[in-house]
């Protein structure tokens, strides 16, 4: 599915991948479809984004490179830990309670079994170790005037948070690690 809006942001279609066809707020399938296009999005953010992406893979990759690679008393492995406390419990509870046919995910969304598997799978297909095109998207959408942090406050919160991260993260690696 996708989703078209006016200059004003107003949603004006819906394509609809089911019927391979176009939809209009005059259609009398509308808001079925609009239903079914935020269902898909929360499964594509919450399983393939959030858990696959976030838990399952980024923060494992990282959990286990850290305690892998670096001793417990490096400088990185301790900023690191503050960001992966608790990971493996976490995914493993997941793996359990989520990701499994008759889990949370699989009732909370209208996935038959394998299609669940396919939209995790999916995620490891896709998912991509770089979120500097996100920060650059949001600075550049929120430097253009099309949109205010108040129309946009995930995108302002996101950008306000990465400058923050950002700084703790330069000043920490700059007490162990002189830069000039």
């Amino acid at each position: 599915a996708a989703t078209f809006f006016d200059k004003n942001r107003k949603l004006i279609s819906i394509y609809w991948s089911h019927e391979d066809r176009f939809v209009q707020p005059s259609d009398a399938i509308w808001e079925h479809v609009k239903w079914a296009f935020k269902c898909s999005m929360l499964v594509g953010v919450t399983a393939v984004d959030h858990l696959v992406g976030a838990h399952l893979m980024t923060a494992n990759f990282l959990t286990i490179a850290s305690r892998g690679e670096l001793g417990v008393d490096h400088p990185m492995r301790r900023l690191l830990d503050i960001h992966t406390f608790n990971t493996i419990e976490i995914n493993a509870a997941a793996a359990r309670t989520l990701c499994t046919e008759g889990g949370l995910v699989h009732h909370a969304s209208a996935l038959t079994p394998k299609s669940l598997s396919l939209a995790l799978h999916y995620g490891v297909q896709t998912l991509r170790f770089d979120s500097m095109p996100t920060v650059t998207y949001a600075h550049k959408v929120l430097a253009s005037g099309e949109v205010t942090g108040d129309e946009w406050e995930f995108g302002r919160d996101y950008t306000d948070f990465h400058a923050i991260l950002l700084e703790f993260v330069q000043q920490y690696v700059d007490v162990f690690y002189k830069t000039e």
